[in-house]
């Protein structure tokens, strides 16, 4: 029952106006934070140590920014599982022309890192309008396998190709000769915190993943960021920014450590767009693990 709940939801918010989305949105939020409070002690203590040196006036307008943000972006998210193409390229742009030239004309493979920032997944759908490798976008498989596989099809109208991390190598032999790129979310929370690569992050000791590196450093392969910005409400651009041409003659971390700066820098410039009601800090330092 809950399966059709939410497809019949994602279908109808589908064909509503923008206007419309944003008018639901309004009464999301109110019901949200302030009815709900959902996980508003999580959002208040990860702000909080985020921006110590920021006063409590400022970080509370930043946590009602978030909220409304968090809103609207659930509604686009199902919303964007039923736009057609033409309204994807109206409302999410792609500014840079030829900016994988070099990689297409040498015909190499590339890795792209993003983040819980900004529309992720509306970006993640319709990278390949403007792409001309093939998308491959390394996921975790749902428990809720109809969900899961409703999810994939949807998502991958446009040429998103899903695949799990155990099933990269082997898609990288196949793709041998025949650009693609190998898009991962890199900011979640490892569960192997002794072998994850510590920085510190936003003031904090953080964890994370080292399977991007670790294939950057195999591959050699070169290594992009994306940014998400947000000129207006239903309205995104995406830009992308070089991390390394080959990640193998540099020293272990290097490549992750570039990754979380650019992360950070993206947050200090618009704090509301991060996903700051997940957990990121919920696993500690071990005395064993080494900083980078």
């Amino acid at each position: 029952m809950l399966n059709r709940i939410v497809i019949l939801t994602a279908k109808l918010l589908g064909g509503l106006p923008f206007r419309v989305i944003y008018g639901f949105s309004d009464l999301m939020y109110f019901v949200v934070y302030h009815v709900a409070g959902y996980r508003r002690k999580v959002v208040a203590e990860n702000l909080q140590r985020s921006f110590p040196e920021k006063p409590p006036g400022e970080l509370k307008r930043i946590e009602r920014q978030f909220y409304h943000y968090f809103c609207d972006l659930l509604l686009e998210t199902l919303k964007g599982l039923y736009l057609r193409e033409e309204v994807f390229r109206k409302h999410f742009v792609w500014p840079e022309s030829g900016v994988f030239d070099e990689e297409i004309k040498s015909r190499k493979n590339i890795i792209m890192l993003g983040s819980h920032f900004g529309n992720w997944e509306w970006g993640s759908i319709c990278m390949p309008l403007y792409l001309q490798h093939r998308l491959y976008g390394i996921y975790k498989p749902l428990s809720n396998k109809p969900i899961d596989a409703w999810l994939q099809q949807r998502r991958s109208r446009f040429g998103l190709r899903l695949v799990k991390m155990s099933q990269v190598a082997r898609h990288i032999i196949q793709e041998h000769g025949s650009p693609a790129m190998f898009a991962f979310i890199a900011d979640q929370t490892p569960v192997d915190v002794e072998n994850a690569f510590w920085i510190r992050f936003l003031h904090q000791d953080t964890p994370f993943f080292h399977g991007p590196e670790k294939l950057a450093r195999r591959t050699g392969f070169p290594v992009y960021v994306y940014k998400i910005e947000r000129p207006g409400r239903g309205c995104y651009s995406i830009s992308f920014h070089k991390l390394c041409d080959d990640a193998r003659p540099l020293p272990a971390g290097e490549l992750t450590k570039r990754y979380a700066e650019f992360l950070e820098q993206q947050i200090n410039e618009a704090p509301s767009r991060w996903l700051w009601s997940h957990r990121r800090w919920k696993r500690k330092k071990p005395s064993n693990a080494s900083s980078i």
